[in-house]
């Protein structure tokens, strides 16, 4: 009878453990830190990084381009040749130089650790002259520093 109120004590003391405080217990996953920059910084630096991209896009310079790309992404030697690829293939089509090419929207979401990027480039056949690509761009917040998801 002695074991079984024991048992019956170390129970109720369990019990009585808040959840959170309970040792095996797994802690719950932190929030997503939120950047410290303003959505103006946040936006002035996207684009910047964005230029660089399209720059080497355009001009065909891989290692320019995996500067702005997140390490998953150069993991991926398909998907990077194919961004090259497309993007320099546009350019060629169009006779598109860098400067023809703009952001029309970044989206962030709440923390500011990620974004879609929505861009166009200029088309003389198009109404209005610019054409929009298909899919927005994903790129997201590293390190402090902001790159493309392929």
């Amino acid at each position: 009878m002695k074991q079984h109120t024991r048992i019956m004590a170390i129970i109720a003391a369990l019990a009585a453990v808040q959840p959170a405080q309970h040792p095996l217990q797994a802690a719950p996953d932190p929030l997503p830190v939120q950047s410290k920059d303003s959505e103006v910084e946040h936006k002035a630096k996207l684009e910047a990084q964005w230029k660089i991209q399209i720059s080497a896009l355009v001009y065909n310079n891989k290692p320019q381009f995996e500067s702005v790309i997140t390490a998953a992404s150069k993991q991926q030697p398909g998907k990077v040749n194919f961004a090259l690829a497309f993007v320099n293939g546009i350019a060629k089509k169009f006779k598109l130089t860098d400067k023809d090419l703009r952001v029309d929207n970044i989206k962030f979401n709440a923390t500011f650790t990620s974004a879609a990027v929505t861009a166009s480039y200029k088309d003389a056949s198009a109404p209005g002259g610019w054409t929009k690509f298909t899919a927005p761009e994903n790129w997201v917040l590293e390190g402090g520093e902001w790159l493309r998801v392929l």
